[in-house]
């Protein structure tokens, strides 16, 4: 290659390429883990430490990487994992800065409607980025972290949820390779330690466990030899005797949401709940503040993906009344 004073043009465009390739190389990466929980955490932490620059072109070429990429099935978009991504990047990169000016270039009358035919999401996108690094007075969405164990990332529930919350669903390894889920086994343990894991490094405002799950936030999160959460809780249709630990628990506030589906009694065909549960379940919310149950006895499903913003908004309530009586 030439050597000569005009051949120094060549070395920026060079950089400006790698850095491009290294912000979506690790996106590429991420997205796979994003999308189905298993590992993203450490694996966000390892590709955002080796970054080391970002230009305006870099952020702007992953931005439109990111939102051609989503899975309908479960709700999940790529510009959520680029988001996060932005947000983990060393400090002293002013990332912040760099991606204001992004989404005012993106947000140019010309760009925008032309992006905007090939994706009709793009305004949900963008503000999702806002809201995820604090942008233009965009307050964050609740950062809502949720037991997979008797959750499946599937279901209409938790599709629901990322239309409210930035969710995380994070997932066992060993349990998407084996379908094992059995209580105590090795896909269990690595479902705990990586929700521990999580609520140590990373911060949450809420965490929500549906049917079995609700054990394992009482036995390892907000209690057992060396609790990590002690937070609001949000109960789904727990099962057996769960709910009422949960509610009498060291968290800051609890609400169980129990219908029909879940009693015995009512034929229910997710039958985990005596009539006798539900009685001591409001018991415990007479005597106890920063608690609420929710049944609706006449619901005859599993699913509560119509009221779990409804849900979240009530369980927050409960703990913001706490800090802050009437």
């Amino acid at each position: 290659l030439p050597r000569g004073p005009g051949s120094c043009s060549f070395r920026p465009c060079c950089h400006a390429v790698c850095r491009a390739m290294a912000l979506q190389s690790a996106f590429d990466e991420l997205w796979p883990l994003y999308r189905t929980d298993l590992g993203f955490d450490d694996a966000l932490l390892a590709r955002a430490s080796s970054i080391g620059s970002c230009s305006v072109q870099d952020v702007e070429g992953l931005l439109l990487a990111a939102i051609e990429r989503s899975d309908a099935s479960m709700n999940v978009r790529g510009v959520s994992a680029a988001a996060l991504l932005l947000e983990a990047l060393p400090a002293e990169l002013n990332m912040c800065e760099v991606v204001a000016e992004v989404l005012t270039r993106l947000r140019e009358p010309e760009v925008f409607e032309d992006l905007k035919l090939d994706f009709p999401r793009l305004q949900d996108d963008l503000s999702e980025v806002e809201t995820v690094l604090s942008l233009n007075g965009k307050t964050r969405r609740l950062r809502v972290l949720v037991v997979r164990n008797g959750f499946s990332p599937d279901t209409p529930t938790a599709r629901a949820l990322h239309e409210v919350a930035e969710v995380r669903i994070p997932g066992s390894s060993h349990v998407a390779e084996t379908g094992n889920e059995d209580a105590q086994g090795r896909g269990e343990h690595e479902v705990v330690e990586t929700l521990r894991s999580h609520l140590q490094s990373r911060p949450v405002d809420l965490v929500v466990a549906q049917s079995r799950g609700c054990r394992l936030v009482a036995e390892h999160l907000v209690g057992g030899t060396s609790p990590c959460w002690a937070g609001p809780v949000l109960a789904l249709s727990p099962a057996g005797q769960w709910g009422r630990v949960l509610m009498e628990s060291p968290a800051s506030a609890v609400l169980v949401a129990a219908s029909g589906s879940d009693v015995i009694e009512l034929s229910g065909h997710h039958a985990v709940l005596e009539l006798a549960d539900i009685e001591e379940l409001r018991q415990t919310v007479s005597n106890k503040n920063g608690r609420s149950l929710v049944f609706d006895e006449q619901r005859h499903q599993l699913d509560w993906g119509e009221t779990i913003g409804k849900l979240l908004h009530e369980t927050i309530m409960l703990d913001i009344l706490l800090m802050f009586p009437p």
